[in-house]
């Protein structure tokens, strides 16, 4: 399983890609446009588990153009990603995307735990 956070601006995304045990798998930038994305995930075709983007501008659109090319995003409120950062203790400072991916770890292993 891979997670991916994207740390979106208005002409690029920061990617973080890890694997179920948070190791680093891949870092960089791409295009902020849903192909794009895609392309960048594609050696990791089928396994990515969840995309994340933390809420903001263009996020809403991002979104569901990644829904629509078949990626498993989702949108994350700053609230929750600063929660999940405090949770796991990663660093206040975001670097590629890393905050979003811990968001998502969080948020997948509490909705694991719920039902059970």
């Amino acid at each position: 399983m891979i997670y991916v956070g994207l740390d979106v601006s208005l002409n690029s995304v920061a990617v973080c890609a890890v694997d179920e045990t948070g190791k680093l798998i891949r870092e960089g930038t791409t295009f902020a446009e849903a192909p794009s994305i895609v392309q960048y995930l594609e050696p990791w075709a089928g396994q990515v588990e969840r995309v994340g983007l933390e809420a903001g501008p263009t996020s809403e659109w991002l979104t569901a153009n990644l829904i629509e090319l078949g990626q498993p995003a989702v949108s994350l409120e700053a609230r929750q990603v600063k929660a999940a950062q405090d949770c796991v203790g990663s660093a206040k400072v975001d670097i590629g995307g890393r905050k979003v991916v811990d968001a998502l770890m969080v948020a997948t292993v509490i909705v694991v735990l719920d039902e059970a």
